[in-house]
């Protein structure tokens, strides 16, 4: 089943508030990131560089903005994709480098839906850790929009169901930055 932003944006920033209040929720739109905008419950840190890979333009660019609260690691990172063809892969392999290196037990991947995103069938959400819930836990999510692609990502010693829904569920696509 796909997952959509459950409540709209004013509701959402709403219940943010009021179900997490120990984390501080903030609305940003990461350093080169044209069209992106999401919250994040601590001020992340951010950075960029060009992608190097054999077939990237030189105007590639990979970036990420992460952030550490209340025990919990938020993450978003992003990569431009040189060819269409490659993003189905490039998916797949953001994926597959979080679970391998996280080396924690995976749960099923779930089919993602998030408006203005490429759709595709390697657009995926995912939880790792025990079932239980006993030790690390981590929720992922990847996407894709034009010739770029996400993960998403929070990690930390347990699952926090409405802190991920609510970052997954701020995520807005297509939103250009106003001029200067």
């Amino acid at each position: 089943m796909p997952i959509k932003p459950f409540l709209p944006f004013p509701l959402l920033l709403a219940a943010l508030a009021a179900c997490t209040p120990s984390l501080n929720w903030r609305e940003v739109r990461p350093e080169g990131t044209t069209d992106l905008v999401l919250m994040f419950p601590c001020k992340p840190e951010q950075e960029t560089r060009p992608l190097v890979a054999p077939d990237a333009p030189a105007t590639a660019r990979m970036g990420l903005a992460r952030c550490e609260t209340a025990g919990l690691g938020f993450s978003l990172s992003w990569a431009d994709v040189p060819d269409p063809s490659q993003l189905g892969p490039s998916l797949q392999q953001m994926r597959a480098a979080v679970v391998d290196g996280l080396k924690l037990p995976a749960g099923e991947p779930q089919a993602l839906q998030l408006a203005g995103m490429m759709p595709s069938p390697h657009a995926l959400t995912q939880a790792l850790g025990a079932p239980d819930g006993k030790g690390p836990q981590a929720r992922l999510a990847v996407f894709a929009r034009g010739l770029r692609v996400y993960q998403l990502m929070m990690l930390g010693p347990r699952a926090d169901a409405a802190a991920w829904e609510g970052f997954l569920g701020s995520l807005r696509l297509g939103e250009t930055a106003l001029p200067g």
